[in-house]
């Protein structure tokens, strides 16, 4: 069987798991997008008209909830400039936010809310009723404040933490051709991805499993990686657990992401707790053996056991959620060592979240006062209008088993910062401010970066629309980077995505000035809608140098010494 046809037969396999045996009786998910968009709007000012505040790859978030008279099920008519833009399903409801499924949403698209119609206990909204005694809403609204948070499936954010209930499950999966072309070094790929989240099995169990298989067609002999093998598969969650709302014992099994242990990667082991009956609360134990984390290999050489205690507390305009552990860690690089971390978050009458994080660390790699990394971040909305986030982090642990993307160098102490103003006058346009910065405390060098974006998302109507900005960056590496991106959906099923970069870059050293760049690059993407479920996709990034042209007999040697480069990217994807 060739490379190909494995790629193939692993994409019919995820198509033939249980999601396509429930196509028939769940409604179809819109198709995946290629990226999150940003909050492009702000809230209607009518109390009876809701808005559609961001897009993600499977749905859209809306500013209006059960308070508003929405509902699970409940099925919204879009308008877009006052024309029928066709309808979405709400597939799950907060006092104030919902999130619905549908296809040809648009961020800005509106819908009618009738607040204080009562939602899921009485009737679809849109239906008038007898309100019911006060003390059945006193009831109800204890029912609703102690009810469980349902889980959100995100990677390496905050959020609710004792979490318990799904509702339905999703499979994707995508094969992919990549093709790189860079100054007559010619790579090729064939990639397929499968993911399934919460998967149900008998017994009321569930199925999460995510995993990918790579093989390389073509490559030079200079290759250079670490992964040198032609072909790879990566494991990257495969495990069966129990967390439904009505049982108070959870477990997972196999190579699972431990619930409410923050600071801890996968693990080939176990998972078991107790959750309150309220679901205020949550405590348990996990153990295994840490995959590795290039290969995803198992191995006991890496490995994490400790206990764990998450919970939350408060009602809709004050919430705090923690979650906290105490484990023994090992791995080749740092040997063995105890770690405590701890993670908490506020969310404060609907406009104000904060965050804070800390981790401690004694044994190997041990970190000054044992302090291996903090953070601390906010996220403060202003009148519907404007939005401030800012957040900085502390690391001071050598206790890595990779080198982490942007790092200034491995093991290493760093403070890192960045913060961003973001204000809509209008609907039609939003101004931001932008900076942050890194300091290595170590070798003392840094680097600060500052700038500013204009966004127009309804100049081509509602086609979409236009942002351009500017970057400049002074520091151990000094320059600037002007763009100009469009995003735009000329029809239902097509989506149009494009950014041209000019990056001016020179580099500090030691002995005096270093190497220095100059290069254009363009980023262009469009993804087909070919069915309900079914996307195709292809992107293209080019970069060319343009020291060499405009430096003269004096410039510098280009520092990448390519001169051109092309990367290409086509993709087939399914989302059930």
């Amino acid at each position: 069987m060739t490379r190909l046809a494995f790629s193939a037969a692993l994409l019919a396999l995820a198509l033939a798991s249980p999601a396509g045996a429930a196509r028939k009786s769940r409604p179809v998910k819109k198709p995946r997008q290629e990226r999150q968009e940003r909050r492009a709007v702000k809230p209607s000012g009518n109390p009876e008209l809701g808005t559609v505040m961001y897009l993600t790859a499977s749905r859209a978030y809306l500013d209006r909830g059960h308070a508003d008279g929405l509902a699970v099920g409940t099925e919204l008519k879009l308008e877009r400039q006052g024309r029928d833009a066709g309808a979405c399903k709400v597939d799950s409801v907060g006092d104030h936010v919902a999130t619905c499924v549908g296809a040809g949403v648009r961020l800005g698209d509106a819908f009618r809310a009738r607040r204080g119609e009562a939602a899921g206990g009485y009737g679809p909204p849109g239906v008038n009723r007898a309100s019911p005694p006060s003390a059945e809403t006193a009831r109800l609204r204890e029912a609703v404040v102690s009810a469980p948070i349902s889980r959100v499936e995100f990677r390496g954010g905050g959020g609710p933490v004792v979490a318990a209930e799904r509702r339905g499950f999703t499979a994707d999966a995508r094969l992919t051709d990549y093709g790189w072309f860079n100054g007559g070094a010619n790579f090729h790929q064939e990639r397929a991805d499968v993911a399934v989240r919460g998967a149900p099995l008998p017994l009321g169990l569930r199925l999460d499993v995510d995993a990918s298989a790579m093989a390389w067609t073509h490559r030079p002999g200079t290759f250079l990686s670490p992964q040198a093998d032609f072909s790879q598969i990566w494991v990257r969650q495969a495990a069966v657990s129990g967390r439904e709302p009505d049982r108070s014992l959870t477990f997972a099994v196999g190579r699972l992401w431990p619930w409410g242990a923050p600071g801890v990667a996968a693990v080939d082991g176990a998972q078991v707790g107790w959750r309150a009956a309220d679901g205020s609360w949550e405590a348990g134990a996990f153990g295994g053996g840490v995959p590795n984390p290039l290969t995803t290999a198992p191995g006991f050489d890496r490995n994490a056991f400790g206990g764990y205690f998450a919970g939350r507390i408060g009602d809709r305009d004050m919430l705090l959620s923690h979650e906290g552990r105490l484990s023994r860690m090992a791995a080749p690089e740092y040997g063995s060592r105890w770690e405590a971390e701890e993670r908490v978050r506020a969310y404060l009458f609907r406009a104000l979240d904060l965050g804070a994080e800390v981790r401690f660390g004694v044994g190997g790699a041990q970190a000054p006062w044992a302090l291996d990394a903090a953070r601390l971040d906010a996220d403060w909305r202003i009148g519907g209008s404007l939005r401030v986030d800012a957040a900085a982090r502390y690391v001071g642990s050598e206790a890595i088993d990779l080198i982490a993307i942007g790092a200034l160098a491995p093991g290493t102490r760093s403070l890192h910062g960045d913060a961003t103003i973001a204000y809509s006058p209008a609907p039609w346009v939003t101004v931001s401010l932008l900076g942050s910065g890194a300091r290595d405390l170590d070798q003392a060098v840094g680097r600060g970066l500052g700038g500013a974006e204009m966004a127009l998302p309804s100049l081509f109507g509602a086609a979409g629309g236009l942002s351009a900005g500017w970057l400049e960056e002074r520091g151990w590496i000094d320059g600037r980077s002007p763009f100009v991106q469009f995003n735009v959906q000329p029809w239902r099923s097509v989506r149009l995505l494009g950014r041209l970069t000019y990056a001016d870059q020179s580099v500090m050293t030691p002995l005096g000035p270093g190497p220095q760049t100059q290069e254009l690059s363009l980023f262009v993407s469009a993804e087909y809608a070919v069915t309900r479920w079914l996307t195709a996709r292809c992107l293209a990034v080019g970069r060319t140098e343009l020291l060499p042209l405009s430096g003269g007999e004096d410039a510098l040697p280009n520092l990448s010494g390519i001169p051109n480069g092309l990367t290409v990217q086509a993709s087939l994807g399914a989302n059930l």
